[in-house]
């Protein structure tokens, strides 16, 4: 048998708690949002940083340059993506390998890229120039124009 008193007790537990849910929440739920908006324009953290645009371009001349471009999109999408932010560079190692390849050719994209990799273990960092922001080290692909 229902035992009507704890029967109607838990009905009106229920609409007590989904009236809380539908009219109180809201109203929590914008001041929350206001207050994310104000930390995240006052964070400084969170201010955009300016980084080199390397972007895939699918227009390639080259076969091999759009093969390889197109092998670090698919690494920077699924591989990277599931890291989060690990590389000690700006631009992180797999843009400026994109960014090597797209402006000095396959061959010496491959070999400036491979060079990189090799120096991104943090053992020399006295030869870099510091983000400020970031704390990671510079290193961009215009710095590759001419051969050193």
């Amino acid at each position: 048998m229902v035992n009507h008193p704890v029967y109607c007790s838990l009905i009106l537990f229920c609409v007590y708690c989904l009236s809380v849910v539908i009219f109180v929440s809201p109203i929590f739920a914008a001041g929350e949002a206001a207050d994310l908006a104000f930390i995240r324009e006052v964070n400084p953290l969170t201010t955009p940083k300016k980084q080199e645009v390397v972007r895939f371009n699918p227009q390639e001349t080259s076969e091999l340059k759009l093969v390889a471009t197109g092998l670090i999109r698919l690494y920077q999408k699924f591989v990277s993506s599931q890291d989060g932010p690990s590389c000690q560079f700006l631009p992180s190692c797999s843009r400026f390998g994109m960014g090597c390849i797209q402006e000095h050719g396959f061959v010496r994209g491959i070999l400036l890229t491979a060079d990189r990799l090799i120096r991104c273990n943090g053992s020399r960092s006295n030869h870099y120039r510091r983000d400020s922001l970031t704390g990671k080290y510079i290193d961009p692909v215009s710095d590759y124009a001419e051969l050193k």
